[in-house]
């Protein structure tokens, strides 16, 4: 066999190497001992010279496991992009219309009437008048006459006045020179009676005069005036000469 042979060459190396030195004794022993624990290692002696019992050395080649292919990395999702709200815009409060108050009629008061008014009794066109005399009317219920006194044009002329009865003031001028001109004779000063509301004419009757200088009776016509209670205003009664 091709193991013995190679065997007894490594024998025959052992022995020349000894023979040739004693020094390699104990090495050649060593090898010696190398081999033998080797080759019965390998299985080459396994009992005897009997080549039936040995048994034939079988090299196991290895097992290639084939190597799997490294797992294909699953691909991670995709994570959809949120979209970003939009903030809702705050709502902006809106302030009902206020209903418009329909302004109330404001009711006119008038001014308190004053508590006297005096009233003209106006000349027109006068000559030389040296008397005049004549009745004023008026409203009993809501005129009350307090006084009678000269007006400009009188000057110094003399009057003198009487109420004998309710609602009528008798009114006399004399004066030695005679009026002469437009304005007022005499000023009658009336009371307002309280809560009186009603208007009152203010009337010229029974009017004559005389010229101061012929003693002529003079020739005259008269227009009535109006004294209004709310507010006091009046129209003054007129004489007129021809």
């Amino acid at each position: 066999m091709r193991v013995l042979r190679e065997w007894r060459h490594w024998m025959d190396l052992g022995l020349i190497a000894l023979a040739a030195s004693y020094k390699w004794l104990l090495g050649a022993l060593a090898a010696a001992a190398v081999i033998v624990g080797g080759l019965y290692a390998a299985g080459v002696f396994t009992g005897g010279d009997d080549p039936a019992g040995s048994q034939a050395v079988v090299i196991i080649a290895p097992t290639v496991v084939p190597t799997s292919p490294p797992p294909t990395a699953m691909p991670l999702p995709t994570q959809t992009p949120m979209p970003t709200p939009t903030p809702a815009p705050t709502p902006v409060p809106t302030l009902a219309p206020r209903a418009t108050a329909t302004p109330e009629p404001v009711m006119e008061v008038a001014p308190p009437a004053p508590q006297t008014v005096q009233v003209p009794i106006n000349l027109k066109g006068a000559y030389q008048v040296g008397s005049l005399e004549l009745v004023l009317t008026y409203e009993p219920s809501v005129l009350e006459v307090t006084g009678v006194a000269n007006g400009d044009l009188a000057g110094d002329a003399i009057i003198e006045s009487l109420v004998s009865t309710p609602g009528k003031v008798w009114i006399a001028m004399i004066s030695a020179d005679g009026v002469t001109g437009d304005g007022p004779m005499a000023m009658v000063s009336f009371r307002l009676m309280k809560g009186s509301t009603a208007n009152s004419p203010l009337l010229l009757e029974n009017v004559s005069g005389y010229n101061a200088a012929t003693l002529i009776d003079l020739i005259s016509s008269s227009s009535p005036g109006l004294l209004v209670m709310n507010d006091g205003s009046y129209t003054s009664p007129v004489v007129a000469f021809e």
